[in-house]
This record gives structure tokens, sequence and C-alpha cells, in this order.
């Protein structure tokens, strides 16, 4: 009897522990998941961000550390597209003088500026355009069969190594194309439309912002605009070290880059 009683005592010890062990795997892998996901939506915010002071620079000609200013201009600023040209006027004794003109041909929302991006399908190769698959409107995915290019080497099926909704086409078949020409002009949208611009500074699943910095720094004795944005809060216990220094971030203080630490 009693050797009976030890034997389900060690079975439910045994069966506890195996227990313990697997839940503790678990919470392991469960907080790693979660880590990872965190920080991938802290990533995408700080891209956000840093795209929206490139823009702000772009319009402003410095960055900003005033969370109001940056999501008005996300929110509600113009993006004016110049195009550039020289005028050369011929003077005396062979001389030349140049003029430059900045012309504005358009403009566009600072939201769509930051929020889609543009791009041009290239002829991969010298030949003749044999079938097109896709017209404008159309959704390309990444690998998607564009076209056939006959060359004189072979036959190319040429495929799509980005993804997006075409706006622009350039050729049809039976077109000579040289390696490098504009086959198409296709966008898509970097970030979600609906993304709530006024939770810009916000830490991403807390009420937390962001800790935002923009000033000049002198580099051989020139002032360069530099800015710096960074998560205040990690979920990563690595991260936490040595007073956040290896939180997520984009930009530097010290350093002229826009570049995260996570690239």
């Amino acid at each position: 009897m009693i050797t009976r009683i030890i034997s389900i005592v060690f079975l439910l010890v045994a069966a506890y522990l195996g227990y313990y062990l697997v839940n503790s795997v678990k919470s392991v892998i469960d907080e790693e998941v979660y880590i990872t996901k965190t920080e991938a939506n802290i990533i995408e915010k700080l891209k956000l961000i840093r795209d929206t002071e490139v823009a702000y620079q772009l319009v402003h000609g410095k960055y900003t550390s005033d969370w109001d200013s940056l999501i008005s201009f996300l929110d509600s600023g113009t993006i004016y597209i110049t195009e550039r040209r020289e005028e050369i006027i011929p003077k005396e004794y062979g001389t030349e003088e140049i003029i430059v003109h900045i012309d504005t041909v358009g403009n566009m929302s600072a939201k769509e500026y930051v929020f889609t991006e543009m791009y041009l399908l290239l002829a991969s190769d010298t030949g003749v355009i044999q079938s097109m698959n896709f017209k404008v409107g159309d959704q390309i995915t990444k690998n998607f069969q564009l076209y056939t290019l006959l060359t004189p080497a072979k036959l190319f099926k040429v495929r799509s190594q980005y993804e997006g909704e075409v706006t622009e086409l350039y050729v049809g078949p039976n077109t000579k194309v040289n390696k490098g020409d504009n086959i198409a002009e296709m966008f898509r949208h970097k970030y979600p439309m609906n993304t709530n611009i006024s939770r810009l500074a916000y830490i991403p699943g807390t009420e937390k912002k962001f800790d935002i910095f923009a000033d000049k720094i002198n580099r051989s004795g020139v002032w360069i605009d530099v800015f710096e944005v960074k998560d205040v809060n990690p979920v990563n216990p690595e991260r936490r070290k040595n007073n956040n220094e290896k939180a997520l971030r984009v930009g530097s203080r010290t350093d002229v880059t826009i570049a995260g630490n996570w690239e």
C-alpha cells in the first residue's frame, strides 16, 4: 500500500514538473513573439516619422522636434514639385553665363508624398516586347510575369520585383526598347492610408511619446541638420541595459544619418 502511495506521489510530482517545464518554455516563446511583434510595430512607426521629418525638412529647410508641427504638416501640409533647368547665355570673349531656373510644376499633399512611393519599371534588356500582361490600374504583386522580351540571345519572361498599382504605361506589344527604357510607372502605399496621424508621436501600444530631437551640428565648419527619434520604453530587456543604450531609434544627435539602428 505504501509503495503504491509513493508511486502515485512520484507520478503527481513528475506530472507537475512536466507541466511546469512546458509552461515555462511556452512563456519564453510567447514573450519572444510579443517582443518581435511589438518591435516590428515600433520600427514601422519610426520609419513613418523619419519619412515625415525628411519631407518636413524639404519644405521648411530644417527638421523639427515639435510634435504638433510635425503632425500638422503631415495632416495638412503641401509638397511643391519643382523642376530645375539651366539657361546658358553667351557673353563676350567666349564666356558664358549660366542661369538656373527652378519651376514649380505641381504639388501634392504631404500625406500623399510620405505615404506613397512612385517608381519606374525599366526594360531589363534591349529587344522587342512580345506581350504585355498588365494595364493601367492593375495591382501588381512581386514575381508577377509582366511581359515577354525577345532579345537576339533569347526570349525573356520578365517578372516584377515590386508590388503596387500601375499608373502609366509607356510601351506596348511589338515595341522595340533599349535596356533601361521606361516600361511603366507604378506606385504603392508604404503605410496604411487609414493611419491615425494624431497618434504619430506615441509609441505603439502605449500612451508614452517617442523622444524627439532636432538641431544643427557642425561638421568641418558646415552646419548640418540632424534629428533623432527614440523609443523611451523598450520592451526588450536587452535594449534597456545601460540606460536604454540600444533602444530602437532613427537618426542621430551626433552623426549625419537618418538610418535606424535596426538597419
